[in-house]
């Protein structure tokens, strides 16, 4: 195997699913609970393969993100010291490329979901990819244990508890209320 796909693999945790697979279980309950109702076997496989590539694809570029920004402190850690990019096997750009292809993926994995929801309901796109989009970026930017929020937190020398408990006052009344203001539409 190239070394290439052998950094590949390490910078993304391929080789340890544990993290995709928490992220795919709690969509795999959803969608459980929708074929319930819908019974729909094709629909269900379908939006099933849609969410685990979903999952897959955000947890390792949540991953090469991570290592970007802790490779300083990786370099001295033990246990992550001989990760691609603390160890100088992946240079950051070419990690930040494997980043953006990945969520260029994502997103095109969210695209057919958006479809299905404007066939279903008949509404405007917009109102479906807009603030799915938007959850999406304040949910990534707000609760840790994302990259963003825990650099920050870095950065600021602040407890990452705190910016974990503001970061839940902050998302969670934000989700809630736009759900209310969803319902509506």
């Amino acid at each position: 195997m190239s070394a290439h796909i052998k950094n590949f693999i390490n910078v993304t945790r391929l080789n340890k699913p544990i993290g995709f697979l928490l992220l795919f279980w709690p969509c795999t309950w959803g969608l459980s609970l929708a074929y319930y109702f819908e019974k729909d076997l094709n629909n269900f496989v379908y939006y099933l393969f849609l969410f685990f590539c979903g999952s897959v694809l955000m947890r390792s570029a949540g991953c090469i993100v991570n290592d970007i920004v802790d490779e300083k402190i990786d370099k001295k850690v033990f246990r992550t010291k001989t990760r691609p990019i603390a160890s100088g096997s992946l240079s950051k750009n070419l990690a930040w490329i494997y980043v953006l292809i990945l969520c260029l993926l994502a997103f095109i994995i969210l695209i057919p979901l958006v479809y299905s929801l404007q066939r279903k309901t008949k509404k405007s796109m917009l109102l479906y990819a807009i603030p799915l989009l938007a959850g999406l970026a304040i949910t990534h930017a707000f609760i840790p244990p994302t990259p963003g929020p825990v650099a920050v937190a870095d950065i600021l020398n602040a407890d990452l508890g705190w910016v974990i408990l503001v970061g839940f006052i902050v998302g969670i009344p934000t989700a809630i209320l736009s759900g209310l203001f969803l319902e509506n539409l």
